[in-house]
């Protein structure tokens, strides 16, 4: 009596082998028995699964994920493999017609326990000595291919429909990821235009309080304006009205260029073109994105100087060079190397960019 084996619902009666048939290579060609082999893995697998195998033991393999599985270098090897497992008796299978290879199979456990069973002295004697074999590939009659006994069922079961028919069963077959991340996608979009509006409404309510706020603090300001009667305080109205002019007639780039907003945008360049411009700019960005690990006055520093590099022309950028390259020592001296990199980086920049712009305008020489 051999031990049974109990793999899901299905019990598997073995005699005197592993999980992997010792005695199949002297039994079958190597084709053959690669294709077993997997075949008889993917039985195993799915029988722990009632929804991957039918009561008889039906599990589905597409043809072509076999003959990835199996390494084989065209359909046709394992077409012919699979034909001389079938004619044997060790597996039945059902194909479905057309392109997509679809296909289900079913182990012939009494043979394989039989086969199984047999010594490898007794294996190695004929008849059963590669009695098991691919057809050649003159035969082109693959019988394997007629039979579709019980076919519709099994499609039925495995999912598998025409388009006419109505959608497989979600538990049988479960949706897509493109599909699941769509649905989440769905939902959260729904949950966000339900929102919108509240917030929308209680955010325009809050602008339209500090707007009626704003104006009642603007109508007392003009009202304490009208009725302004010391002479200090319309003094003192006086020189701050000077002061904002002035500050208005400062040419705009002065001013953007003293925001701390700013400081990482340098003034453009007149004697550069647009794309010079653009690549200083890309140098001066690249420190705002890196967060140099400085101070913050050594960095305003260190940015200033580079603004001034930024600006220099044809007569004097290599003594804006020298000059920058000292007073980066002199304000980067505490720092390491590394803490360094980002402004020696950007000064190199700098460099390559003014000298090689400077260099093609020389003047031409009389």
């Amino acid at each position: 009596m051999g031990k049974i084996l109990n793999v899901g619902r299905q019990e598997i009666n073995i005699k005197h082998f592993t999980t992997d048939i010792t005695n199949f290579p002297f039994i079958m060609d190597s084709n053959c028995f690669i294709a077993f082999s997997l075949l008889w893995r993917k039985y195993i697998a799915c029988s722990a699964n009632e929804n991957l195998i039918t009561d008889v033991g039906w599990f589905q393999y597409p043809l072509k994920s076999l003959a990835i599985h199996c390494g084989f270098g065209d359909i046709g090897t394992l077409k012919r493999a699979v034909e001389g497992l079938y004619r044997s008796g060790v597996v039945d299978v059902r194909v479905e017609d057309g392109s997509r290879l679809w296909a289900t199979w079913k182990m012939n456990k009494k043979l394989i326990e039989r086969l199984a069973s047999l010594s490898d002295r007794d294996a190695m004697d004929e008849p059963y000595l590669k009695s098991i074999e691919s057809i050649e590939s003159k035969d082109r009659e693959f019988t394997y291919t007629l039979n579709k006994e019980g076919i519709d069922e099994l499609k039925e079961f495995f999912g598998v429909r025409n388009k006419a028919d109505k959608p497989p069963n979600s538990a049988e077959n479960p949706p897509l990821l493109n599909t699941i991340i769509q649905e989440h996608y769905t939902t959260i979009k729904q949950q966000y235009d339900s929102t919108i509006p509240q917030y929308h409404d209680k955010t325009t309510e809050q602008q339209y309080d500090s707007t009626i706020a704003q104006q009642n603090h603007t109508d007392v300001v003009e009202g304490n304006r009208d009725n302004l009667e010391n002479n200090s305080l319309k003094e003192d109205f006086k020189i701050l009205t000077e002061e904002v002019k002035e500050n208005q007639n400062e040419p705009k780039s002065e001013i953007e260029g003293n925001d701390d907003s700013n400081r990482y945008q340098p003034i453009e360049n007149k004697q550069l073109t647009p794309s010079e411009n653009k690549e200083i700019s890309k140098a001066f960005r690249t420190l705002e994105f890196c967060k140099p690990p400085i101070d913050t006055n050594t960095l305003n520093d260190c940015l200033d100087v580079l603004h001034e590099v930024s600006q220099s022309n044809r007569e004097n950028y290599k003594d804006c060079f020298a000059k920058a390259h000292s007073h980066f020592k002199q304000l980067l001296e505490g720092y390491t190397k590394e803490e360094r990199k980002p402004f020696t980086k950007a000064l190199l920049d700098l460099s390559s960019i003014l000298g090689g712009a400077f260099k093609n305008k020389e003047p031409r020489q009389k």
